[in-house]
């Protein structure tokens, strides 16, 4: 009796197990099934977003150049304004340099310059130029480089400028001096002031001596045209001479 009951409740938990195991085997199917499908539908979109998502060479290589063009134009930008900014330097040291040495020539009384162009050029291989003046008050020394752009007058020019100004002294000493100087100047012209005939020019003297020819000419042909006192009694003697009776009248005398 026991070993038919031991019997029985082995055959359901068979029967359990069974149960068990196919309700398993539907669920594992019916994944297998929605699994497979789903990887059937979304397979081509999977891979295209996974050729997307690798790094292609050709991008790859223009990203690349790209880098190095950046790096490389940037460094020649760079160095392009150093080497600008070290010729700005170099230039600005020539023209204090050529100032200072003009301005210490200033200070002898017979200075005198020629201004214009310089032997002497600046970092960009152009002459600097140097414009010096002179007035009551002193002088003004400036020598000047066109700078970068090589054109005079703009913003970019390189200059130095030097002053040499005369004290209050020496301005009333050169006052003076020309007051002195047109005081003479104004004596000299009132005992000077009887100058002798100027010459005349080249080109007045042929129509002067024409002038003069013609008045002669004409003296010449008044004169001719006058009588000559001769002249003029030998017409009334000829006349007298015409009334002349051919005969003798003869009154109281007999033959």
């Amino acid at each position: 009796m026991e070993a038919f009951g031991e019997l029985l409740s082995a055959f359901f938990q068979l029967i359990a197990f069974a149960i068990e195991l196919a309700i398993n085997a539907v669920i594992l199917v019916f994944k297998i099934l929605f699994f497979g499908t789903r990887e059937v539908l979304m397979g081509p979109n999977r891979e295209r977003a996974e050729r997307k998502s690798l790094p292609r060479p050709i991008s790859l290589a223009v990203l690349v150049g790209v880098i190095f063009v950046a790096i490389i134009g940037g460094g020649l930008l760079s160095w392009r304004h150093l080497a600008q900014r070290h010729r700005v330097a170099t230039t600005e040291q020539l023209v204090d340099r050529l100032a200072e040495k003009y301005y210490q020539e200033t200070t002898k009384p017979d200075a005198q310059f020629q201004n214009g162009p310089l032997a002497e050029v600046d970092a960009w291989g152009r002459p600097v130029r140097l414009d010096a003046e002179k007035s009551l008050l002193g002088w003004w020394i400036v020598v000047s480089s066109d700078g970068p752009d090589g054109r005079p007058a703009t913003s970019d020019d390189v200059k130095s400028i030097r002053e040499n100004w005369n004290n209050l002294e020496q301005v009333g000493g050169e006052l003076a001096q020309r007051g002195t100087n047109k005081v003479k100047e104004k004596i000299k012209s009132l005992f000077t002031s009887d100058k002798p005939d100027e010459a005349l020019p080249a080109d007045e003297q042929p129509a002067e001596q024409d002038q003069q020819a013609d008045v002669v000419v004409a003296l010449e042909t008044v004169e001719a045209d006058e009588p000559q006192p001769a002249e003029a009694e030998a017409p009334e003697a000829d006349e007298k001479q015409g009334w002349k009776l051919p005969f003798k009248l003869g009154f109281g005398k007999s033959d």
